[in-house]
């Protein structure tokens, strides 16, 4: 089948993350005509895949990865291979960066290779889980890779130039819910009870003023808040507020997290609360490795491409980061076009144009990784 009808057909299948079953198997039946010397399913019981293509030298070995899930998003986009399951779709261009990988393995498949190459077919990217499964793939784990390299597509960026960042490519972030526990009453003698609503507006009065410094990125935005019940007989005994914090370091991340924790705790103690915390689809900042940019960057000049040297990350999380906590490498984008539909919106289709962008620059990777 031709890649990109490989691609509509994975636009038109989309699925959850954690539901990619008929993904991995459509990856695996694909895979196996081009005879890797491993082919590893079900990666820690997750739908992840790993393949293994054996070089001349079995000591040393080169990943990449792409995400293969999709987002809860109804498609609004006509397009003759729209999505078949309703209120699921390929908005953040997984369905492509699949698609470049398979062509990156039908490329390197019945050629000579100096060293062994990975390719990690990754679930659960979307919910921030998925590499940490396929850390535990038994494959990965045996071989070590020398270093791992992934991408994603950049709407916004000239169609086809090659984005990358030194240092932080994509920011840490984390759902981060703050719970407050009181007493109820009556809603004629509140004064009987202990009502978390003063503490609800000064949290989230203080937390909002957590801003962008000169030289540190640190960010809370409100989601969610909930005080109380529908029952206009009774005055509130508990509440919730949900935020999501963001910073450009790992390190930036674990002190605004400890400095929210400070101002729910301070708060809770003010008005008489317990106070509880919870953290819900946690992200590391994507630190790349700055040798390892360079052989991008290298990469993309051999092809003619352009290269866009961004000088601030992507406010966005990309749970690539974690690979990155393990083993060397980097991450890099790929252009989707200067007014393309956004990451996530309902009309985001990925360009077919590119396709072939992304397996040229891993094929290119590999050439110089060696050299």
């Amino acid at each position: 089948m031709d890649i990109i009808e490989i691609r509509h057909y994975l636009h038109q299948h989309p699925e959850l993350s954690g539901q990619e079953t008929n993904t991995m198997q459509t990856i695996a039946d694909f895979l196996k005509p081009l005879k890797p010397d491993i082919l590893e399913t079900h990666v820690a019981g997750c739908n992840g895949l790993t393949a293994v293509f054996y070089g001349e030298n079995r000591n040393k070995s080169v990943a990449f990865r792409a995400d293969i899930d999709a987002l809860p998003i109804e498609e609004d986009a006509d397009l003759q291979y729209k999505s078949y399951n309703k209120g699921v779709a390929h908005k953040c261009g997984h369905d492509g960066h699949t698609a470049i990988l398979l062509d990156f393995a039908r490329k390197i498949a019945f050629k000579s290779r100096p060293f062994n190459i990975i390719l990690l077919f990754q679930p659960e990217e979307e919910t921030g889980y998925g590499a940490k499964k396929m850390l535990q793939s038994e494959t990965l784990r045996r071989l070590k890779p020398d270093a791992i390299f992934g991408l994603h597509n950049i709407p916004g960026a000239p169609l086809g130039d090659i984005v990358i960042k030194y240092d932080t490519f994509a920011a840490a972030s984390t759902g981060f819910i703050i719970k407050l526990h009181g007493r109820q009453a009556h809603a004629a003698y509140p004064e009987t009870g202990i009502n978390p609503g003063m503490a609800v507006a000064e949290i989230i009065a203080e937390t909002q003023k957590i801003h962008s410094e000169a030289t540190v990125f640190r960010q809370t935005t409100l989601i969610y808040t909930r005080i109380g019940e529908i029952a206009f007989g009774t005055s509130a005994g508990d509440a919730e507020i949900m935020l999501t914090l963001r910073s450009f370091t790992n390190a930036g991340m674990k002190e605004l997290i400890k400095t929210v924790e400070n101002i729910a705790a301070e708060k809770a103690k003010k008005y008489n609360l317990r106070v509880g915390f919870d953290f819900k689809d946690s992200f590391n900042a994507l630190e790349n490795n700055d040798r390892y940019v360079d052989i991008i960057k290298s990469s993309a000049e051999k092809l003619n491409y352009g290269v866009d040297i961004i000088t601030e990350p992507f406010r966005w999380s990309e749970d690539f980061a974690d690979y990155l906590l393990q083993y060397n490498g980097a991450f890099f984008g790929i252009g989707s076009g200067v007014d393309h539909a956004g990451l996530h919106h309902p009309d985001y289709d990925f360009p077919d144009e590119i396709i072939t962008v992304g397996s040229s620059m891993f094929e290119e990777i590999c050439k110089l990784f060696y050299d």
